[in-house]
Formats: C-alpha cells, structure tokens, sequence
C-alpha cells in the first residue's frame, strides 16, 4: 500500500475526523473507553469536560483533581458501536505532552466480544518522549511482537503516525517513514478506534507523576483517517 493511500485511487476513506466542529461528533465518537470505569492501576477517570475541540484539534487534556477514588481528570474517545473496520490504513496526527506518569495512546482493539487482539498506533510515555512504543498483541498477549523506535522528540511538535493492517502483515509509520513491521501472524477481528490519555496511578509501566509533571498537560489530535482498498 506504501504510506500515503490518500494520493493512491486503489484506495478511499472509509472513516475519518478533522476535528473541525465545536464537539464531537456522536455519531462517530462515545466518551471514554468501551470497558467503561474500571482501570488497571491508572490514577484518572475520564471527563467529557477534559475533551475540547478549537482549531481544528482536539484536546486531552489531564488535571488535577479527580473524582471515584481517582486524582486526576482526564480524556478518551472510542468508536464502539459507531466504527469498525477489518483491513485497512489508519493515519493520525497528534502531538504527545511530557512528563512522567503521562501516557498518551492511539490503538485498535478488537470490536465487541471473542478473541482479543491489539494494534498500538501511538504508544508514548511522557518521561522518554522520544520513544513510540509499537505493539500487535494477538489472542489476549499470547503472542506479541513489536517494537521500540527511537526518533525525534515527540513532545515538541505534531507528527504522523500510522499503521497499515492486512492480512499477513502488519507495517507501523512515523513522518511516513517504515519503523517497523509483523508479518505472518493473521489478524482477522474486526477492530475500533481508542484514543486516550492515561495518568499513570500505580501502574508499573507508565509510573505515578513526579514534581516535574506540569498539569495541566495535553494530548492533541488534529485528525484520525482510516483507508481502505476499493
């Protein structure tokens, strides 16, 4: 498919959003993660108030100040029972906060209920904001393989990542750039859109904030494209 199927007639868009109105769209968008409030050792529930949309963009914004138990306020968006797709290029721009205990993601998980599979697009940790960690996790971690890719400070700026799922094969993309790929390994489930930002609580991988981490802090996206061949 190479990395840019927008200039390619092979292919069209079957879902996108620019972000461009004054709310979501509920038609494309519910608040939150599809599992709801349960966490896994995380520190933030999810707020309508801490998404916003100006210019363009949406907003993640995480605060101080929870609620149930939690310390921070913060956001996440899905496309459970609005969008799902098997096959296809998904593409997003989006600029990553810093600060430990930050965890901004942009992944595909299997739709609905059966076997669990999951594509992370943009996996970032906010105290190495020049990692993106790139993952497939197939029949619920049974088999994963990924990687770490190591490139431009991704806290300073809006960057492109993107993933290409076909049958067979599974290639990752950062700035249009190759970083990674999995081949061999059939992923056949249809998948949904996640986007969050996790504050870390007592998660081992992400680690609870320090002094250093400024909050407010937010997590940008200025769109979600996913494409499909004709």
């Amino acid at each position: 498919m190479g990395h840019l199927p927008s200039n390619n007639p092979a292919y069209k868009l079957i879902f996108g959003d620019e972000f461009d109105g004054n709310g979501l769209n509920p038609s494309r968008w519910k608040i939150g993660v599809p599992w709801g409030d349960v966490t896994t050792g995380e520190d933030q529930i999810y707020k309508s108030s801490a998404l916003s949309l100006n210019s363009g963009v949406l907003s993640m914004t995480a605060s101080k100040g929870g609620s149930n138990g939690r310390s921070y306020t913060s956001g996440a968006i899905n496309s459970d029972n609005r969008f799902e797709f098997t096959y296809g290029y998904l593409e997003a721009r989006a600029r990553v906060p810093s600060g430990r205990g930050l965890w901004p993601a942009i992944w595909l998980q299997t739709a609905g209920q059966g076997q669990f599979n999951e594509i992370d697009v943009l996996e970032v940790l906010g105290q190495d904001t020049s990692a993106n960690h790139v993952n497939l996790h197939q029949d619920s971690n049974r088999w994963k393989d990924g990687v770490t890719y190591t490139g431009p400070d991704l806290s300073d700026g809006f960057h492109v990542y993107a993933v290409d799922w076909e049958p067979e094969r599974v290639v990752w993309y950062l700035d249009g750039i190759e970083i990674y790929r999995s081949e061999g390994h059939v992923l056949a489930n249809p998948m949904e859109v996640i986007i969050n930002l996790t504050v870390g609580g007592q998660s081992s991988w992400s680690g609870p904030p320090d002094s250093r981490t400024h909050f407010p802090a937010t997590f940008q996206i200025d769109y979600v494209r996913v494409y499909q061949r004709r």
